[in-house]
């Protein structure tokens, strides 16, 4: 089933996800928020993930310094796929 969905619908960020984390550097603007994340995908905390300043410094000196230049700040978490567990996460910066 969720091979079948990802297929159908490759545009959309996470869609089929069985588990892991999809980090959003530079997402589009909260009114596209519907556009580009699947429905099947829950919002969760705004939060600060512990792992996430150790993973941003080595994206830094792998020559993405620029966008990740913009990504501080707290986090909001969408949960999903729940077609396929909901073990999977979308971190994008949040928009406070």
């Amino acid at each position: 089933l969720c091979s079948r969905s990802i297929e159908a619908r490759k545009a959309l960020v996470g869609l089929g996800m069985r588990r892991g984390s999809v980090v959003l550097l530079d997402p589009p603007g909260a009114a596209a928020l519907t556009d580009w994340l699947p429905p099947t995908f829950r919002r969760g905390a705004v939060w600060r993930p512990a792992f996430l300043p150790l993973l941003l410094r080595r994206l830094a000196a792998a020559g993405f310094a620029e966008t990740v230049a913009s990504a501080t700040g707290p986090w909001q978490q969408w949960h999903g796929d729940s077609l396929c567990g909901c073990r999977g996460e979308i971190l994008v910066p949040a928009r406070l």
